[in-house]
């Protein structure tokens, strides 16, 4: 905020916003109850805009974007009626054995060690 406006002087002040420091703007416009004005200068264009603040120091987030479902008939509508969605042979194999053997063997708990070191 700087030293503008003290002892009754009137005059701009000017400060630069990075995205991370948002939640410091938002604490300086809580302090003030006013949002601060943002101009973007022409030749310094950011490449991560500061979020928009509230008074009373919120930083306003933009809504998610609904995650698209991966089930057949999703997008039925937009690709032309095809809507299924190819899986492999995932779900049509239901007893099928992994074709990766083990690597080591899985320790039982409560029993004694088969045949192994004495």
């Amino acid at each position: 905020i700087g030293r503008t406006g003290r002892a009754g002087s009137t005059g701009e002040a000017i400060s630069l916003v990075c995205a991370d420091e948002v939640d410091q703007l938002a604490a300086i416009e809580n302090l003030t109850q006013q949002l601060i004005k943002r101009v973007d200068e022409p030749d310094f264009i950011p490449d991560h805009r500061v979020p928009l603040t509230a008074v009373g120091g919120q930083v306003l987030k933009k809504p998610k974007k609904p995650k698209q479902k991966l089930i057949p008939g999703a997008g039925a509508a937009k690709s032309g009626g095809r809507g299924n969605i190819h899986l492999g042979r995932w779900f049509e194999e239901e007893d099928a054995k992994p074709k990766a053997k083990a690597v080591r063997k899985v320790p039982s708990f409560g029993s004694k060690p088969k045949g192994g070191k004495k």
